[in-house]
């Protein structure tokens, strides 16, 4: 099973969530690379034509735009015990959320999420900037311990157990919402 993917899934229903309680955003998945290579098929003939493709990578897996401003917003799940492996982090993204982050009213996040644990899984929301400190302070090593993470935005789980309470993301990122008459 892929964590990640479940990760994702669960930040698209965290989202319609908010949503529908009265945030006003517009939000979109961004299609992995990965998940391109293997689902390209020639219309011809049927065959899989990824071997030969050339696809642009993938700037974060979430885009969120209101009247404001535009967000970026990249998942990253483990399920190693100890510590966050800095593998995980695809270099552009670092360095695009680095570009980006602050510029013309953009903001690029990445949520990092803890899944070692069954039922007592964490998240934590880092800016680039952020985060490339925290990579700093680790370096050299290859991983970030759990609890360096303990400064930072956490979200807590949402009652149902499949979502996040993403509110104070929102919030972080997004004008309030509009107080209903």
């Amino acid at each position: 099973m892929n964590f990640g993917y479940t990760y994702e899934n669960e930040w698209s229903k965290s989202l319609k969530n908010a949503r529908d309680l009265g945030y006003k955003f517009w939000y979109n998945k961004l299609v992995d690379t990965k998940a391109l290579d293997y689902s390209i098929r020639c219309q011809a003939c049927g065959a899989k034509v990824y071997h030969n493709l050339i696809l642009p990578k993938s700037i974060s897996d979430w885009i969120i735009v209101n009247s404001q401003n535009t967000n970026f917003l990249e998942n990253k799940s483990s399920k190693n015990k100890t510590s966050y492996p800095l593998v995980n982090i695809a270099p552009h993204q670092l360095k695009w959320g680095m570009q980006l982050h602050g510029y013309a009213h953009t903001n690029y996040h990445f949520a990092i999420h803890n899944r070692h644990k069954k039922g007592d899984y964490r998240t934590w929301i880092l800016s680039a900037w952020e985060l490339d400190d925290l990579i700093e302070t680790v370096y050299p090593r290859k991983s970030i311990k759990w609890e360096y993470f303990e400064n930072y935005l956490e979200l807590d789980r949402a009652a149902s157990g499949q979502a996040w309470s993403i509110f104070p993301y929102l919030d972080l990122i997004l004008e309030k919402k509009e107080e209903t008459e």
